[in-house]
């Protein structure tokens, strides 16, 4: 069991890094800055999925290594992408609907995630929606570890792009499905093109999404 503990700290800590993250709702006198002014949100390369079982966990740190690499293959192979980019799209358009912002055609693919770098590449925009993956796998449930669910974390920052202010910011972290006694096992997960797993991660881009709007953006 303590391989199994010290693999899954292992993945986790190489899928997420080590990302600083503040709480910081959108201000009042903020929120009224965004009428009618313009709008883009940003595209990152697909952040690494792991995919954790029982088996790969035992070898820690390669284990972790190989996690990534079947997870990468999953999710290539079934088609299924960076959750971040729905978030920012869904978010980007409630932004533009309530504050009657100009919202742009495209995404604007970055490189890098800091402020400096995203500003550069806001392509005229006055303000930029920036959304990033920090954490995406599955993993089996200590309790059992035939049954699997879904874990993903993303930071959302809104970037006043005149000057360089991150106006709002926060992290969402979503687990799904929200019943352990409703959680799949491994070939019910990936079965079917992935149909299960792609479920999930919709449902959890739904549950950031209502969560970033409400709590952080009140749109």
């Amino acid at each position: 069991m303590f391989k199994k503990i010290v693999g899954a700290v292992a993945v986790t800590a190489l899928v997420s890094g080590c990302v600083s993250v503040q709480n910081k709702p959108l201000a009042a006198d903020a929120s009224k800055a965004l009428a009618h002014k313009s709008l883009a949100y940003t595209e990152y390369a697909r952040a690494d999925f792991a995919a954790m079982t029982a088996g790969k966990a035992m070898f820690g740190g390669l284990g972790g290594a190989a996690m990534v690499h079947a997870g990468n293959e999953i999710v290539t192979e079934n088609n299924i992408g960076d959750p971040a980019l729905d978030i920012s799209a869904a978010l980007a358009s409630r932004l533009e609907k309530s504050q009657s912002m100009t919202l742009a055609s495209a995404p604007v693919q970055v490189p890098k995630d800091d402020v400096g770098t995203l500003v550069a590449h806001a392509n005229g925009a006055d303000f930029l929606l920036d959304v990033k993956t920090l954490n995406w796998m599955f993993a089996y449930y200590p309790s059992s570890w035939s049954h699997y669910h879904v874990m993903y974390a993303a930071r959302m920052r809104l970037i006043d792009v005149h000057t360089h202010a991150v106006v709002a910011e926060t992290m969402c972290k979503a687990s799904q499905p929200a019943k352990e006694a409703e959680a799949p096992t491994h070939d019910e997960l990936i079965s079917d093109h992935a149909a299960k797993l792609k479920s999930l991660v919709n449902q959890e881009v739904q549950d950031c999404v209502n969560l970033l709007s409400s709590q952080i953006l009140h749109v």
